[in-house]
């Protein structure tokens, strides 16, 4: 597989996991706008279904997409945001 391909299936077993919360750690990373569009779609049926994604992220772009709240370390402090 290639590392795309390995990562992909690596996040859809993570979607599968019963367990009621998920954390992905950079989940974006390294992937096309077709599959960044899937995750983002895929995350946001997690937490309609009542799941707890916690997700550690670079990408503005998939916090606003997906996120209700965002926690962001910021000079040694942390801020909370509601963005939903």
């Amino acid at each position: 597989l290639s590392e795309g391909e390995k990562r992909r299936l690596n996040l859809a077993l993570a979607f599968l996991d019963p367990r009621p919360v998920l954390l992905l750690d950079e989940p974006s990373y390294g992937l096309d706008r077709e599959s960044f569009a899937a995750l983002a779609r895929c995350l946001r049926l997690l937490r309609d279904q009542g799941r707890t994604v916690i997700l550690v992220t670079h990408a503005p772009e998939l916090v606003r997409l997906c996120a209700d709240r965002l926690y962001r370390l910021e000079g040694g402090r942390w801020n909370e945001e509601v963005t939903k």
